[in-house]
């Protein structure tokens, strides 16, 4: 793997940053069905992200993403595959300190994704997001606050809207409860739609509810923290090991 970033001031109060990583790998695996000895997956990834980030004044704060990134995986042996897909997303937000103990953060999303190989004709090789998203934290004395709310728009999925909400109280000097909930959607990736021998092109988007609450504290020896938290899920994704593809799995539970 190779990464590079580095950071340069455009202008007063405006900055740029700049990462990449590029990653080539090689995993030997055992053939089970095949006659050939055993299989070699080889991947290569490839990463990029330009950021731009000005203090328009005192209160407010315009950040833009620009990201770019390519993903290929060649399996050679009884079951050869070759998919390759691309992702390029932009993004913008603005942070609004409202006051010494309010900070409302506003934005836009997008990304694009393709099927650059193989080409055949996939029911979906091209789709796109369009998001919308807001948060609002507040810390007044001992008490925390802090709320959410996004709506995706997806080509091929439709439009989603989801949020979270999360309540703090300093207990002592030294000790914090939380609790939050939240909601969640994502979209299956290009790879668990169609990567030979394994995609499933019939796989709907996966959903989770979560609610945790924690307890955490320190002193001048450790820092400890006890949480509980609880995830439900529908079409959680998943495997099908009777078939060896990718899958849904209707309703899941998580917690701890």
């Amino acid at each position: 793997a190779v990464s590079f970033g580095g950071q340069v001031a455009l202008a007063k109060n405006v900055t740029g940053k700049l990462n990449i990583l590029v990653t080539d790998s090689e995993v030997e695996f055992d053939n089970n069905f095949g006659t050939d000895p055993g299989l070699i997956t080889e991947s290569e990834t490839f990463n990029a992200a330009l950021n731009i980030t000005a203090a328009l004044n005192d209160t407010i704060v315009w950040t833009t993403t620009l990201g770019a990134n390519e993903d290929q995986s060649i399996t050679n042996g009884s079951f050869p595959s070759d998919l390759t897909t691309e992702r390029s997303t932009l993004s913008s937000d603005f942070v609004f300190t409202l006051s010494d103990s309010t900070v409302l953060t506003t934005g836009v999303d997008y990304y694009e994704e393709d099927i650059v190989s193989p080409t055949t004709n996939f029911p979906i090789s091209n789709r796109d997001n369009k998001g919308f998203f807001a948060q609002i934290t507040n810390a007044n004395g001992a008490f925390g606050f802090a709320a959410s709310a996004r709506y995706d728009d997806n080509s091929a999925y439709g439009s989603e809207t989801n949020g979270s909400i999360a309540l703090s109280a300093n207990l002592s000097d030294n000790i914090k409860a939380t609790a939050s909930y939240g909601t969640a959607f994502s979209a299956p990736s290009f790879n668990r739609l169609y990567f030979p021998n394994f995609g499933n092109p019939d796989l709907l988007p996966e959903e989770a509810d979560s609610f945790e609450v924690k307890l955490e504290g320190s002193n001048h020896i450790l820092e400890w923290a006890v949480a509980a938290y609880k995830t439900d899920y529908t079409n959680l994704f998943g495997f099908n090991p009777n078939t060896f593809l990718a899958a849904n799995i209707g309703k899941a539970e998580i917690e701890g």
